[in-house]
């Protein structure tokens, strides 16, 4: 047994709600453009990915993370300089040694004087 989708009720079925959807569109011809304009909007805004909300959020966090960036910049850049320093200057190496971990060259004496206030 087949079925007949196509049958003669059904195909007058489907023109009544054509000429039906022919007078509607005549009628409210700007309808259609609403209708397309709000759900794409909607999809937009609310529903795809990132929603309005996301975005606001990221906003807020980028300006967050500059402000930090411009804190943390010059911290950067001094303990840049002073890590070049390092890198590149053997006196400077050498002083920090001394002065610090109380190093010494071979053949060299070290004294260290304490003043009494500090007994």
């Amino acid at each position: 047994m087949s079925l007949k989708i196509w049958s003669k009720g059904n195909r007058r079925w489907f023109a009544q709600g054509l000429d039906k959807l022919n007078v509607w569109d005549k009628r409210y011809c700007w309808a259609k453009y609403v209708i397309v304009f709000v759900l794409l909007s909607v999809y937009t805004f609310v529903l795809s990915e990132p929603t309005l909300w996301e975005y606001t959020s990221l906003l807020r966090r980028e300006m967050h993370i500059k402000n930090e960036m411009d804190i943390y910049r010059p911290i950067y850049k001094a303990d840049s300089t002073r890590l070049t320093n390092l890198k590149t200057g053997r006196d400077r190496v050498e002083h920090i040694a001394r002065e610090r971990y109380l190093m010494k060259s071979p053949g060299e004496e070290i004294y260290i004087i304490k003043s009494a206030d500090t007994e």
